[in-house]
């Protein structure tokens, strides 16, 4: 008897905790996201979007603590008078050939896996190395994982996790360090060192010196001369939600636009750009949010939605 009915206490713990943990499990996305997620999915419906939305690793931070790209005023101006203009790319294949349809640098072996910029703004950072990374993949055969601590850290421009912009004159002078010697930490630290730089950036243009958003051809030509681009990107909870399809909401046209870091009306995400698909008219971006986010960290994105595409540039 009493056997018995030890037994049934037992039973009776087991069975309380699967439904607790069945409960956890349920309650584990926060209520504030689950409106955002179910309204959103609403508007997908309605508006017969091509994409999806969960609930995913990037919901774990504030919008502001992802977007850290801060565009300068005169960027422009700047490019105007200081770019190399890509008329005669440095061609990485042996002959010229015609653009194909379809693109994708992954499959070719000319892309460094996904990182994880976590709660810190330096998304700008992570696009910058991830050009050069790629770059030497493809020109070098080389494999390396590039220090964005040392970009966050230690450029001369005051930028961290609160925010910056294309980092490639770090590359140039001094040069590259490695992740090995300066770990990423995702906050504001000090630069430390002395440290090596083994490698180093020949140089480094915008795709389109002449206008904010180069045409989609411009861009294609570029990521298939050079390797994958870095770009900016307007970016609000409809972007931070995605789990796959082709991403085709207008976010920087919609209504009020999303505050992001402080910057609105104005792209505030760098990302890559690493090939294309014409027959979904989309881009292959690669983010720096981590594999939880998206496709296994990348996302099919409609050509000419949400600024993306702009201050595009590559690294030679």
């Amino acid at each position: 008897m009493k056997y018995h009915r030890i037994s049934f206490v037992v039973m009776s713990l087991i069975l309380v905790l699967f439904v607790f943990g069945q409960q956890s499990d349920d309650s584990i996305v926060p209520q504030k996201v689950e409106a955002q997620l179910q309204k959103l999915e609403q508007e997908i419906e309605k508006k017969q979007y091509s994409f999806t939305v969960g609930y995913n690793s990037a919901h774990a931070y504030q919008l502001s603590e992802l977007c850290g790209l801060r565009v300068p005023e005169d960027w422009l101006s700047t490019a105007k008078a200081n770019n190399i203009q890509l008329v005669q790319p440095q061609m990485l294949r042996a002959e010229a050939v015609t653009i194909p349809a379809q693109w994708d640098w992954r499959e070719q072996d000319g892309v460094t896996a996904i990182r994880d910029q976590k709660s810190c703004g330096s998304c700008w950072a992570f696009a910058t190395l991830g050009s050069f990374e790629s770059l030497l993949k493809i020109k070098q055969d080389t494999t390396v994982d590039l220090s964005e601590q040392h970009l966050v850290s230690c450029n001369q421009w005051n930028w961290g996790c609160n925010g910056g912009f294309w980092a490639h004159d770090m590359l140039i002078n001094p040069g590259a360090v490695l992740e090995a010697d300066f770990s990423y930490v995702a906050a504001d630290v000090a630069c430390g060192g002395p440290y090596t730089y083994p490698f180093k950036l020949n140089g480094w243009s915008y795709v389109d010196g002449q206008s904010e958003i180069p045409g989609v051809q411009a861009i294609k030509e570029a990521i298939y001369n050079y390797g994958p681009v870095c770009t900016a990107v307007y970016v609000g909870t409809a972007f931070q939600s995605y789990t796959s399809g082709v991403f085709d909401k207008e976010e920087a046209k919609s209504g009020g636009f999303l505050n992001c870091g402080g910057q609105t009306k104005s792209p505030n995400h760098g990302v890559m750009l690493v090939g294309w698909d014409d027959t979904k008219n989309a881009w292959i971006l690669k983010n720096s949010w981590g594999t939880g986010w998206g496709e296994n960290g990348y996302m099919l994105i409609k050509y000419e939605t949400s600024l993306i595409g702009y201050a595009a540039a590559v690294s030679f």
